[in-house]
């Protein structure tokens, strides 16, 4: 069983790092025109611009992963089928699993690779690019106030802006976290303000004092409230950071600091989710892959390549349309990030049950 678990594996590995390095270059391919432009037009810094390119190759990579999988998994089990090896493995009394046991456990160290690329790499990589790209390619030292993205201003002060005019400086529904050592945090949200140097000036405030539960104190109103950072505001946009340039770990406790404050972050909620959800994508191919492989004895690698297609494009469709729904409201956070993956599941298993009644 060892050499016929080596063998399956090694059957698999081929396709899988041929797919996975394809769909990297596919994916990137427009990165390299964008920043070959930059590069021939604007005559930016040859080594800035690879470097940018670089730092794109770990999101490329995390996407890639799961679609490898699939591919190699239909690809490899195909060939099996085709050349009437299943044929004689099923008839020795291995089951269509026990036979794929190599692929299912390769394809769930694949799952935990992604994840890993996504909790610990692909977030910094994308921060990294993003400030990059303003500073040295389009030499704008100064990156603008992002919207709806908590950030980090000083030690004790996190900042938070659902609108922003940057050539006014004018912020709309602004909120303000800040910690205090001798005492519990206090929050200031604010309908309107604006900043100048190192002064936030807000009005129409709401401030609310929490205890140690994370419960109001004490809350009071204000028509205005001004703030002033030991440096300009400018320089701790630096630190802010989008869903994708912000690990799990992160996002959730951006997503409990927004909770805290009263703000509802339902699409923060769905990128939590995504974050591990999308990764168990590579295992769910593998499981689904494994039994569609039976179905493609006449088309050989065409049905593999075909099948494999289709179902990412399937898959990422679906994906679209939950993401889509979560942040609208109308399917819960959880729900909606996972479903695909329950879909495909659903499907995997329907496929297995099938092909052991078929024996």
């Amino acid at each position: 069983m060892r050499r016929l678990d080596l063998y399956v594996a090694t059957e698999f590995l081929g396709p899988f790092l041929v797919t996975a390095v394809g769909f990297v270059l596919l994916l990137i391919t427009s990165t390299i025109f964008q920043l070959t432009d930059l590069l021939v037009v604007q005559r930016a810094d040859p080594a800035v611009t690879f470097s940018l390119l670089a730092l794109k190759v770990p999101a490329a990579l995390s996407i890639a992963l799961p679609i490898a999988a699939l591919f190699g998994t239909l690809l490899s089990a195909g060939r099996l089928v085709r050349d009437g090896e299943m044929t004689v493995m099923r008839s020795a009394g291995l089951s269509v699993a026990r036979i794929g046991l190599p692929v299912l456990l390769l394809g769930a160290a694949i799952s935990v690779l992604t994840y890993a690329l996504n909790e610990y790499v692909v977030p910094q990589a994308n921060h990294r690019y993003e400030i990059m790209l303003r500073r040295a390619v389009l030499a704008d030292p100064v990156p603008a106030i992002s919207e709806n993205v908590f950030f980090r201003g000083t030690p004790t002060h996190w900042f938070y802006v659902r609108r922003v005019d940057r050539s006014t400086r004018e912020l709309l529904d602004a909120l303000v976290y800040e910690l205090r050592p001798d005492s519990f945090p206090v929050i200031y949200t604010a309908r309107r303000g604006w900043y100048e140097g190192r002064t936030w000036h807000l009005e129409d405030v709401t401030m609310k004092r929490l205890d140690a539960d994370g419960f109001v104190q004490v809350e009071s109103s204000m028509k205005r409230y001004e703030m002033t950072l030991a440096e300009p505001t400018e320089a701790y946009l630096g630190s802010q950071k989008s869903a994708e340039e912000m690990s799990r770990r992160e996002l959730g406790d951006e997503i409990r600091r927004l909770r805290k404050a009263g703000v509802v972050a339902r699409s923060l909620w769905v990128e939590y989710h995504i974050k591990l959800s999308l990764p168990m994508a590579a295992l769910v191919m593998t499981l689904l892959g494994l039994p569609l492989s039976l179905y493609g004895r006449r088309g050989g690698r065409a049905f593999g390549a075909a099948a494999s297609l289709g179902l990412v494009l399937l898959y990422y469709v679906v994906f679209a349309l939950f993401r889509s729904l979560g942040n609208s409201g109308a399917v819960e956070p959880l729900a909606a990030a996972w479903m695909p993956n329950l879909l495909y599941l659903a499907a995997a298993a329907w496929l297995f049950l099938r092909a052991e009644w078929a024996e």
